[in-house]
């Protein structure tokens, strides 16, 4: 995952890449505040590495 601020906006943004293709996703935090953007990701971080959200595995 990476924090960073894109040209125009106020907000940090996250940028994850999940699933099984490594599709990449980018999030606003919503916040101008790093620390609470760091707060947001840290909680994006662990739910992506709690193995309760894991991709079911497909059978075909």
């Amino acid at each position: 995952m990476a924090l960073y601020k894109q040209h125009g906006s106020q907000n940090w943004w996250i940028s994850i890449y999940r699933g099984r293709n490594y599709k990449r996703l980018r999030i606003s935090s919503g916040t101008s505040d790093r620390e609470q953007a760091r707060a947001i990701e840290a909680s994006l971080r662990r739910a992506q590495n709690n193995p309760g959200n894991a991709e079911p595995k497909r059978n075909y």
